[in-house]
């Protein structure tokens, strides 16, 4: 019977694959979930930011007219080595402010002031969620190039664990259709090999139902 090959190229294929499912399934669930992207978030961060760039200049705030000021129209903002959050809006500052004349200008916020500001939280939030997803699909993706590697052959890898067409691109799983007739109704499915557990079918299962929902569109 006719197989198809599990060449470097294929494994190659199939990594992009889930690479995209990754991407996909990032912005459908975890990117909405972005705190710069809430306004109440947001005007904490300016708020916090300004208060910051001020803080040398605070009792001329008020007094100092704007037309010496700058108007960079974005801040960038930098949370404790946790990464820089880009807000986007028109901001009077000192002309000694860090930045670039009027494009945009620098604050770095400590932990302990994010804390005080109440921004703190909602980073680390975001952060633990979107390294469990990147984990998540990374381990996916070992698990997956493991089995197949494990395999004589695509078809061999679907009569072991039918599940691992979720992160199969169609093109892959157009080429079997067009190659192998179809097994019959009721046939047996073959023992699963010991590089897949019944937890690591059962994860990737999981993970590959909720990848293929969001990938393609």
């Amino acid at each position: 019977m006719a197989t198809v090959r599990i060449s470097r190229m294929l494994l190659k294929e199939v990594e992009g694959h889930i690479q995209s499912m990754r991407e996909a399934t990032y912005k459908a669930t975890i990117e909405p979930q972005y705190p710069a992207d809430n306004k109440e978030f947001k005007d904490k961060v300016i708020d916090a930011g300004m208060q910051k760039i001020w803080s040398t200049h605070a009792s001329i705030r008020t007094v100092v007219p704007e037309a010496w000021l700058r108007r960079p129209h974005r801040m960038d903002i930098t949370l404790g080595g946790r990464g820089e959050l880009q807000i986007e809006g028109l901001f009077l500052v000192p002309p000694d402010a860090k930045g670039f004349g009027n494009s945009y200008v620098e604050v770095s916020l400590s932990d302990e002031e994010a804390e005080a500001a109440g921004i703190l939280g909602p980073i680390r939030a975001y952060a633990k969620l979107n390294s469990a997803h990147r984990d998540k699909f990374g381990a996916a993706t070992e698990k997956v190039l493991n089995f197949l590697k494990s395999c004589k052959s695509v078809n061999d890898a679907l009569k072991k664990y039918p599940d691992i067409a979720l992160y199969l691109p169609q093109g892959i799983k157009d080429t079997v259709d067009r190659v192998v007739e179809r097994s019959k109704a009721g046939e047996k499915e073959a023992q699963a090999l010991d590089v897949l557990t019944e937890d690591d079918r059962n994860a990737l299962t999981t993970t590959g139902v909720v990848g293929a929902l969001f990938v393609g569109k």
